[in-house]
């Protein structure tokens, strides 16, 4: 956890937002992520567990 916590805390927002489709993570289920929405996407679903 400190380590995640650490790592996240380094980065700017602009490294973490993208906004050009070619560059963002495409999911298992076909939804397109940049780093940021797929923490929050993350965190929601390990709070909702």
């Amino acid at each position: 956890m400190v380590y995640n916590e650490n790592v996240l805390n380094a980065l700017n927002d602009d490294e973490i937002e993208e906004l050009d489709e070619n560059k963002k993570i495409t999911t298992s289920w076909k939804q397109s992520y940049d780093v940021e929405q797929l923490m929050e996407h993350a965190i929601v679903y390990f709070f909702a567990s």
